[in-house]
């Protein structure tokens, strides 16, 4: 009976050291992507997208996105893909870009309406111990109400 006592005992230490202690050495943590700011204006014949994105690099080490690449998807809907220009990020800082877009109406689109969109993509992450190829995933989201561009 003590021995399994001991036993548990001895695994709620070592998760909680696990926990706890800083990555290993080699082991990337995958950047996080927030949106700042955005605005979508719709221009009659497409909507014109202009969103500010900080990445957060969370390792003690700068890191690079490169081949940025994936679907623009407003309510849903798969619009067109978009190729992003590659990002370098300080150690354990984080870096603004402002990606600019025109899409085409979707379907479904009412002005008065709140709409969705989201950036589904891939990239590859540098690090000084290598390539790592990040598959497809959202990277960002938001919503929008479009103002009309005169």
């Amino acid at each position: 009976m003590s021995f399994m006592l001991s036993k548990g005992l001895l695994a709620g230490v070592l998760l909680f050291l696990t926990c706890c202690s800083p990555a290993a050495p080699g082991l990337v943590r995958i950047p996080a992507m927030e949106v700042l700011k955005s605005s979508v204006q719709h221009t009659g014949e497409g909507l014109l997208f202009d969103v500010q994105v900080q990445v957060i690099n969370p390792n003690p080490f700068p890191i690079a996105l490169q081949d940025i690449a994936g679907k623009w998807i407003v309510d849903g809907q798969v619009s067109h893909e978009v190729q992003v220009q590659d990002l370098s990020i300080p150690a354990s800082s984080s870096s603004s870009t402002t990606l600019q877009t025109r899409a085409p109406l979707p379907a479904s689109f009412k002005p008065e309406r709140t709409h969705t969109f989201r950036f589904d993509a891939h990239y590859r992450l540098h690090s000084g111990s290598g390539l790592s190829a990040i598959q497809d995933h959202t990277l960002f989201q938001g919503s929008f109400q479009t103002k009309s561009i005169p």
